[in-house]
């Protein structure tokens, strides 16, 4: 990774989020959606600035954020049954998606998959939201059309991603090890940093469904594990629920 030497801007990310994070408190509270999607937001905006620069203040500084934003998470669940998902291996899950009555996919629908790969994705741009799975394969497979900030930060109960749904990515409906949206960070000689969650309302991956994605992302970039950050959606490593 490659140092550049201190910017007398690099601070401005800090200062903006600071101020509009007191905007948004005198308004709302800590626990807020507003709260958390501005902290989203600016996470994604630390990683870039981070993986531009090779910084290690900025790295600091983006895996601080990455730390508060995964608190909000944590604090903002809520359990529920999932029923529909089945976990045949809790060391390294694989997600079996089951339809039922109340969600149903259009059959009809065939959308392009990406399976990424070290060398850089004409279709996948940099600093973008997209949805993956994780086959038990390590294949990484995307649609390549972003995620609307509207459905990623205020997501709808049925937000659609553009008609695409985590079940059309997998290859004849088969299990996958993980699940959620994925951004990557880089420039023309590759990707230098990856952020994932494991948001996936179809799936309902736990908590330790991350683990084989952050692995699958070192072999598949040949990144370093501090800089692959991910959040879960689950319950806290505390919880009596969590799934590792």
């Amino acid at each position: 990774m490659r140092n550049k030497s201190a910017n007398p801007g690099s601070d401005l990310p800090q200062r903006k989020y600071e101020h509009a994070r007191d905007v948004v408190l005198r308004e709302y509270t800590t626990r807020s959606q507003a709260s958390a999607a501005l902290a989203y937001a600016y996470l994604i905006e630390f990683v870039g600035r981070a993986a531009a620069t090779g910084s290690r203040q900025a790295w600091e500084k983006a895996w601080s954020q990455r730390d508060l934003c995964q608190r909000q998470l944590w604090a903002g669940h809520r359990p529920n049954a999932a029923s529909h998902v089945k976990i045949l291996d809790p060391l390294r899950p694989l997600l079996l998606f089951q339809e039922t009555d109340t969600v149903r996919l259009p059959r009809a629908l065939a959308p392009a998959v990406v399976r990424l790969t070290r060398t850089p994705h004409g279709a996948i741009r940099f600093k973008e939201h997209y949805l993956y799975v994780l086959t038990p394969g390590n294949d990484i497979l995307v649609h390549p059309v972003p995620v609307p900030a509207r459905d990623l930060l205020f997501p709808w109960p049925r937000a659609h991603f553009n008609g695409v749904r985590h079940p059309h990515l997998s290859p004849g409906g088969a299990p996958v090890v993980s699940a959620g949206e994925l951004c990557l960070f880089g420039d023309d000689d590759g990707v230098s940093a990856v952020a994932f969650n494991t948001r996936s309302g179809h799936y309902h991956p736990p908590p330790i469904s991350a683990l084989g994605m952050h692995d699958a992302c070192r072999e598949t970039f040949g990144l370093e594990s501090d800089r692959i950050l991910f959040l879960t959606m689950g319950p806290s490593p505390g919880d009596a629920c969590h799934g590792g």
